[in-house]
């Protein structure tokens, strides 16, 4: 965990480490090279997920929730737009 916000009685967890090495390596990528390039981003994307779900402890007084930040407008753009690039990554495979 990166960081913390205080509310009242309660702490918000953050955490905003993110590999872009996959994410640099698909945008890059020739389109026959693209769709291992995909799932590899989607499983750093869930492993990320996993790894910030982790500091949800409402029992030791965090949120039951976390926020994970994404250090790339690009990503989170894409994300947002259910698209990583030009390819739905984000959606279920």
């Amino acid at each position: 965990m990166d960081a913390v916000i205080k509310l009242d009685d309660k702490v918000l967890p953050v955490d905003s480490k993110f590999s872009l090495e996959n994410y640099n390596r698909l945008i890059d990528a020739k389109e026959a090279d693209r769709l291992p390039l995909e799932r590899a981003f989607k499983e750093d994307l869930k492993r990320r997920i996993e790894e910030t779900s982790k500091y949800i402890k409402p029992s030791k007084g965090t949120l039951d929730q976390a926020l994970m930040f994404i250090p790339s407008e690009a990503i989170y753009y894409d994300l947002l737009a259910n698209k990583v690039g030009l390819s739905n990554v984000s959606a279920a495979t």
